[in-house]
């Protein structure tokens, strides 16, 4: 591989059948996807030459103590006020959206049912980034409850301003159409 000059190996040869290295490849705040995964493996210089080759072995494990103080596992926030900050950042992110999307927004925007579509727009998460995809109409409504709870609409109303500061003179006239 092109960074081999840069690996580091380690070999335990004194480890004993129950003991074992952990190597910590897993951050704790559940919030953030999995990004790395390493692979080890060695020649065990002591084998004998017969010595079938090595299969890999993929262990996961948790290991909880819930008695330990002080109690260092974070707690699991509810999906519904995850999904309600996705759908306010996909919103402060509007100078990221496609043209024709911040025409659409920044015209819906003006209105009250406009900024209501807005929000039902975003929670049918067409491109799966707001983490809503397969949730029921059941959840999708506690979800909605929660952005709003979280002040959705002053945050749309704070976007379409800074959309209306920069954007261009078409950006602004287009949107009268919607």
């Amino acid at each position: 591989p092109r960074h081999a000059l840069f690996h580091r190996w380690y070999y335990y040869s004194n480890l004993k059948k129950d003991e074992v290295v952990l190597f910590k490849q897993y951050d704790s705040d559940h919030s953030k996807s999995g990004r790395v995964c390493f692979h080890t493996s060695f020649s065990d210089p002591s084998a004998p030459p017969d010595t079938p080759d090595r299969e890999s072995v993929e262990v996961r494990a948790m290991a909880f103590f819930p008695d330990h103080t002080p109690n260092t596992c974070p707690e699991f926030s509810d999906p519904n006020e995850e999904v309600a900050s996705n759908l306010i950042q996909a919103v402060l992110y509007i100078q990221m959206w496609p043209f024709m999307g911040r025409i659409w927004f920044a015209g819906k925007s003006k209105t009250k049912a406009g900024r209501e579509e807005i929000l039902e727009e975003l929670l049918k998460d067409k491109t799966g980034r707001i983490g809503c995809q397969d949730a029921t109409e059941k959840e999708k409504i506690l979800m909605k409850e929660a952005a709003i709870e979280q002040g959705f609409y002053t945050y749309v109303a704070q976007a379409a301003a800074s959309l209306e500061k920069s954007s261009s003179w078409m950006v602004r006239f287009l949107s009268r159409l919607f």
